[in-house]
């Protein structure tokens, strides 16, 4: 299990993966978070000084450096 972790935290990011997968990883905690909810979708938008990463209900779904 901590080698699983400690090589997710040298790992970038990719399409489809989750929240928690996008903490475990190098970009770790934003420091800004902007969350917008319709009806079907709830959207949240990761700030990090090198990019910008979007989820659509707690998947990832673009990636932006």
């Amino acid at each position: 299990m901590r080698q699983k972790r400690a090589r997710k935290k040298r790992e970038g990011v990719s399409l489809g993966m989750t929240m928690q997968d996008v903490l475990d990883s190098s970009w770790g905690k934003p420091r800004q978070v902007i969350r917008t909810q319709s009806p079907f979708v709830t959207t949240e938008v990761w700030i990090y000084s090198g990019g910008t990463l979007a989820f659509n209900n707690g998947v990832l779904s673009v990636i932006q450096n």
